[in-house]
């Protein structure tokens, strides 16, 4: 195959290598129909372009006819574009040239690039933490290949590689803070970026609905425990209420999901899922009855027990599959709604609040099981034996613009929750996590405890149970 390099005035491009890669027609077809590369992909880098932009490449690595080959810039400063007329597709969120003939010569764009530093935090002065996305657009047309999603954690500084010339910079922002616009849009030309700007993420605007919680008549004269929680499972508000005194709340916003729990020193009680609409102060009548319990085992299918396990009965919250591997012994956490498992996979969750519930059984490396019940006011239900099948998921990372001779860590994270698993440490290119659930989680990398490490989100499905990320070491801060 033969590469010509092109600036957009027409000139040869000298000095340019090309990182590319190959897929066998199987291999495309993959790509067509799921949207992702099939496996492992190698990369190669070509030698650079000569004085007239040209670039051969030759030998058993380029694909047969029908095949094709995913083309981008390994030289920094520069982005590269394939045109339609050299033959370019989608697939696996890539643009590919199509392989139509035993020698092929594709002409391609290219543009001059540059790298840029953004600040981004709250309007009050916080550092933003939450998701977001990166996307450039030149003369009107979105750049898919150049799209990211990102994870930030506290960290004040984003810097973004290959902007094209004259392109402008969509940087699009969603956090759960309370209090601060769910999700907003930064649009930055290239002057703007210049400057190294500050991004910041506006106040919403005020709560303006509320809940009034009282007790029934057949209440105690005790006074209860009121909790607030988003369906994500974070507190809102919270107080008291009893016989002769009500709790009130004026800090929810329309358009979301609120459950309220009410418990005492032997009974407890819980709303469904509340929605509210604007400006609505909604009242609540509280009826506590006695504790609930519940009980079961968590086994694989060939009835071993499991650990670490975890039984919740707030499915929208986040695993608590980090903290169940904390001391082997069960625990019960009622008021939360959530308990662990002991070493024989039995767990025993005291003091709910009694009801429907759906609960949601997790064990480490096996797919997620739900299952819906009622218990009685008092009552303590067994649900016997669990079985839960063994999860097939795996990412693939390849740690791409690593230091000579450096080791990294890689941690497997679940947003909003924790470390599944040990840190791996690695001086290897690539390495990979298995049977994995088909759920969201973030693939941290560092260099050393305390310093400032980068991270990727990947999400499994059943429609797409694998994923292969790329990690660029060279945003990971690295120790003296």
């Amino acid at each position: 195959m033969t590469f010509l390099l092109r600036l957009s005035d027409g000139n040869a491009v000298q000095g340019v290598s090309l990182r590319w890669t190959s897929l066998s027609v199987s291999e495309l077809a993959y790509a067509m129909k799921t949207g992702m590369f099939p496996g492992q992909q190698v990369w190669r880098v070509s030698s650079p372009s000569d004085s007239s932009g040209r670039i051969v490449v030759t030998g058993d690595d380029v694909p047969d006819v029908g095949g094709a080959v995913c083309i981008s810039a390994a030289t920094s400063g520069f982005v590269i574009h394939v045109p339609q007329s050299a033959g370019a597709i989608r697939a696996g969120g890539q643009s590919l040239i199509l392989i139509k003939a035993a020698r092929q010569e594709c002409l391609l764009d290219v543009m001059v690039s540059f790298s840029f530093r953004v600040f981004i935090e709250f309007e009050d002065g916080e550092a933003f933490t939450g998701d977001i996305r990166i996307w450039t657009v030149s003369n009107g047309k979105t750049d898919h290949s150049g799209l990211k999603d990102l994870r930030l954690s506290g960290e004040r500084d984003l810097r973004v590689d290959g902007i094209p010339s004259g392109a402008t910079l969509m940087i699009r922002c969603k956090s759960f803070r309370s209090g601060f616009a769910p999700e907003f849009q930064f649009i930055l030309t290239l002057e703007q970026l210049k400057l190294e700007p500050t991004c910041r993420i506006p106040r919403s605007d005020q709560p303006h609905c509320g809940l009034i919680v009282q007790l029934g008549q057949a209440a105690s004269t005790e006074t209860f425990a009121v909790r607030v929680f988003k369906s994500s499972g974070s507190v809102v508000d919270y107080g008291t209420v009893s016989s002769i005194e009500e709790f009130k709340t004026l800090k929810l916003w329309s358009g979301q999901a609120y459950r309220v729990h009410v418990r005492g020193r032997a009974s407890a009680w819980e709303s469904e899922d509340i929605f509210l609409k604007k400006d609505e102060v909604k009242t609540l009548t509280a009826e506590p009855l006695a504790f609930a319990h519940v009980q079961l085992q968590v086994v694989d299918m060939t009835g071993k027990p499991l650990w670490p396990a975890m039984l919740s009965f707030n499915v929208y919250r986040y695993s608590r599959l980090d903290s169940a591997r904390k001391p082997r012994s069960s625990a019960s956490f009622g008021d939360q709604g959530f308990a662990r498992a002991d070493g024989d996979g039995i767990i025993l969750l005291r003091d709910a609040a009694p009801g429907t519930r759906v609960a949601l059984v997790e064990a480490l490396g096996y797919e997620p099981k739900l299952d819906e019940f009622s218990v009685g006011p008092g009552k303590t239900v067994d649900l016997g034996r669990m079985a839960v099948e063994q999860a097939q998921g795996k990412i693939s990372i390849r740690l791409t613009n690593r230091r000579d001779g450096a080791s990294y860590y890689v941690a497997l994270l679940e947003p909003g929750a924790g470390p599944l698993c040990k840190p791996v440490m690695t001086d290897k290119e690539s390495l990979s996590f298995e049977a994995l659930a088909m759920r969201r989680y973030v693939i941290f990398v560092y260099f050393a405890e305390g310093q400032k490490g980068t991270s990727q989100p990947v999400s499994l499905t059943a429609a797409h149970p694998t994923a292969t990320v790329e990690i660029d070491c060279s945003k990971v801060e690295h120790g003296r």
